[in-house]
């Protein structure tokens, strides 16, 4: 028998293979089991093509595989495609292509290997001719390892190897549409085959640098789409090296252009603008205006992200007047994008809903599942910070079943926390814990110290509004140096802001002034008007505990005005409501009522029930000071439902002697006492001292009336004492004057 010579156009290696697998495809008789192992589309095809002409007198099948869709389920496995195509034919040998792509390579399970491994005996059985498998070799690996069983029955497998030219078709193919809207499967299917290309290209006695720097590209960017730590930087910096040594300039521009974003996802903020600073330059010497956009977009990321709001406009202005001349919509909605956030980060709403609706549209258009995403992602920040919540979180899960879809586990964590920013401020603690939880280790797995801080904030928050102040603050002071570290101001005003809340209410009075007055300047320096307002309310509370009436009158002026002035219901309910405690404490009781009623249909129209609740337990105070003694029983019986629900402790320890003072003054004593017994261990539960000090000054009242005068004297020399540690003097005096002159 001559012997079967193979196509001189294939290498040595490849001809000795090429004759081998030709010499089973002619003598093997009844079912035979073959893999090709070919990485190079285009390899395969040459391939494929020399051995239909050479055995042109066989009847050879050729079977493309449909894979699964991408939710993983089978709707047509292996053998039962191959069946459907041979039919009632006899072929003389089946070639079948696309097995690597009916698994994930990255999924812990694969249905479509399992029931082929299953079908083994079956599929030998009912066909009686070669079968061969033409398989990538990233495929090759994961069919040996989850279906070994049907490794285990063939009867040869060949390898190619591709040269320079195949590996160029490969990375023209799979750089094809190589972005965030591919599924992930064929995301992981890419990434396979690249790996085992640069191992053939690297192992080459002669690689081509040019080939192994596209490589070496491709796989940076695959790296970023996994959000591996150092965001691909590790294969740029080698692609970098090659494109510089070989003079391809705009290799060298692309490289330095995505080392910069690796920069900015690692918010190393200098070291990402040096580095667009060097691609600009190259992108304008050799005529590349999309590239000169990106460079010109990137550097206005830079700016928004600190702070620079009106040199990041400027940037991204700048940087959409080119994709407009251009014609690059992708570029045009990425920069509407960015305008609108930096109107966002200004507290202009309207004009950022604008800004972001129209990047929506575009994405939409261009089918841009993540840019779709982040649209989705700002209008729910938008909507919450405008107190629609119902229609942020909305947002929000749309956002996060497309960043899903797609793999972005940043999106993702992004997604989760702000759906926890929606339940905190509706009061639902525990499942704003469990938000913020199921994002924290995604962005520590993703090495994103920003998102960790926020992540860690938030929590804090959510110890906070359960009134454990230990907790909470704990929580912001591990958030606070992944703040400084990065250089994020606004976050560190933030954390300063939360500090300050956290001491005043642990009665830490001039430290608590010090953190909002570092938090102030810190807004100011930013130009953020909501971080301004947030802190002149907190001033307002400081000085409304230490009696400083007509300072924190002023204060909350200022915070209503700002929080009107960018459109925050929240804000300013918050603020109404502590000025009516003010002019209440200065018994102006009419304009106490006024500033409550129109504090109270607010929290009502956006679903606060934390305010609603502080505020009709506001208006059971000023009702009690009115001796509207019934009316006072209702807005605290209904306070109290609401803190109930919401677990809000410190609210229900305030219901509850609110309700004792009423009994109290209704001669109820034996209901008053029992009330106030319930309330004191509440306070000390959460930690509220100054809870825990009035609850024990109405002790006090409640045993003088009794004449029960041991007792009053006890409970009074107890409260002073608290109101003197918390600083509270005036207070710790007044308790003292009022049980020395009610003494014989």
């Amino acid at each position: 028998m001559a012997a079967i010579s193979a196509p001189v156009t294939l290498s040595p290696e490849n001809q000795v293979e090429f004759a081998t697998l030709s010499r089973m495809l002619e003598l093997a008789s009844g079912f035979t089991l073959a893999f090709v192992r070919v990485n190079h589309a285009s390899l395969r095809d040459r391939l494929v093509g020399e051995l239909l002409a050479r055995f042109s007198r066989k009847n050879t099948l050729c079977v493309a595989l449909r894979p699964p869709p991408e939710d993983g389920t089978v709707v047509h496995g292996v053998v039962t495609q191959l069946l459907d195509a041979v039919g009632s034919g006899h072929p003389d040998a089946i070639f079948v292509f696309g097995l690597d792509a009916m698994f994930d390579p990255a999924a812990r399970d694969s249905p479509a290997l399992d029931i082929l491994n299953l079908n083994r005996s079956y599929l030998a059985k009912r066909f009686s001719c070669p079968v061969v498998f033409w398989i990538a070799e990233f495929g090759m690996r994961e069919l040996i390892s989850r279906a070994p069983d049907f490794w285990a029955i063939r009867s040869g497998t060949y390898h190619f190897v591709g040269e320079s030219e195949d590996a160029r078709s490969t990375l023209a193919q799979v750089g094809d549409g190589f972005d965030w809207n591919l599924g992930l499967r064929e995301k992981h299917e890419r990434t396979g085959i690249l790996q085992h290309v640069l191992k053939e290209i690297e192992s080459a006695a002669r690689p081509d640098p040019a080939v192994l720097a596209a490589v070496l590209y491709q796989l940076g960017r695959a790296s970023e789409f996994e959000w591996s730590a150092d965001g691909g930087s590790g294969y740029f910096q080698r692609a970098l090296a090659l494109c510089q040594r070989i003079g391809d300039r705009r290799g060298e521009a692309d490289c330095l252009l995505r080392l910069g974003n690796a920069a900015l996802r690692q918010v190393r903020y200098s070291k990402a603008r040096h580095l667009y600073e060097q691609a600009l330059p190259i992108y304008r010497e050799i005529g590349a205006r999309v590239g000169e956009a990106n460079c010109v977009r990137s550097l206005g990321d830079v700016a928004r992200m600190l702070a620079d709001h009106s040199a990041a406009e400027g940037l991204y202005r700048q940087a959409l007047s080119l994709y407009l001349k251009i014609g690059d919509r992708l570029g045009e909605a990425n920069c509407l994008w960015g305008v609108g956030d930096v109107a966002r980060l200004q507290a202009h709403y309207a004009e950022a809903e604008q800004w972001c609706q129209r990047a929506l549209a575009i994405h939409r258009q261009l089918g841009n599942r993540l840019g779709e995403a982040s649209c989705l992602l700002s209008l729910g920040d938008l909507a919450r910070l405008q107190t629609h919540y119902a229609e942020a979180e909305q947002l929000y899960l749309q956002a996060l079943r497309l960043n899903r879809r797609i793999g972005n586990r940043l999106g993702e964590a992004n997604c989760l926390r702000s759906a926890g920013d929606v339940a905190i401020e509706e009061a639902r603690y525990q499942e704003t814990g469990d938000f913020y939880r199921e994002a924290l280790p995604l962005y520590r797995q993703l090495g994103d110290r920003l998102g960790e801080a926020n992540c860690l904030r938030g929590l804090g928050d959510v110890a906070a509004h359960q009134a454990r102040y230990v907790e909470a603050e704990e929580l912001y002071r591990q958030a606070l140096p992944l703040y400084r570290q990065i250089g994020d101001r606004l976050g560190e005003a933030n954390c300063r802001l939360t500090l300050g809340d956290t001491a005043r209410m642990c009665a830490r009075y001039i430290e608590a002034v010090d953190l909002y007055r570092q938090a102030q300047s810190l807004y100011r320096q930013a130009g953020d008007d909501l971080g301004e307002a947030n802190c002149a309310r907190g001033m307002g509370d400081l000085a409304r505990l230490q009696l400083h009436y007509t300072d924190a009158g002023e204060l909350y002026q200022r915070a209503i005005s700002l929080y009107r002035r960018i459109g925050d219901r929240l804000g300013e309910a918050n603020a109404l409501c502590r000025l009516g405690d003010v002019e209440r404490m200065e018994t102006r009781l009419a304009q106490a009522e006024v500033l409550y009623h129109q504090a109270l249909p607010i929290y009502r129209s956006i679903g606060s029930r934390l305010g609603e609740a502080n505020c009709l337990q506001s208006l059971g105070e000023l009702a009690r000071k009115q001796s509207r003694y019934e009316a006072a029983d209702e807005s605290y019986h209904q306070a109290l439902s609401l803190s109930r629900q919401i677990g809000d402790r410190a609210g229900e320890a305030n219901s509850v002697r609110g309700l004792g003072d009423v009994a109290r003054m209704q001669e109820r004593y034996a209901e008053a006492e029992d009330l106030y017994r319930r309330a004191l261990p509440l306070y000390r539960e959460v930690g509220l001292r100054l809870g825990e000090a009035g609850c024990l000054w109405s002790i006090a009242r409640l045993a003088a009336v009794q004449h029960n005068l041991g007792t009053a004297r006890e409970a009074a020399d107890l409260a002073a004492a608290i109101y003197s540690d918390i600083g509270l003097t005036a207070q710790a005096q007044q308790v003292c004057d009022e049980f020395t002159q009610s003494q014989p």
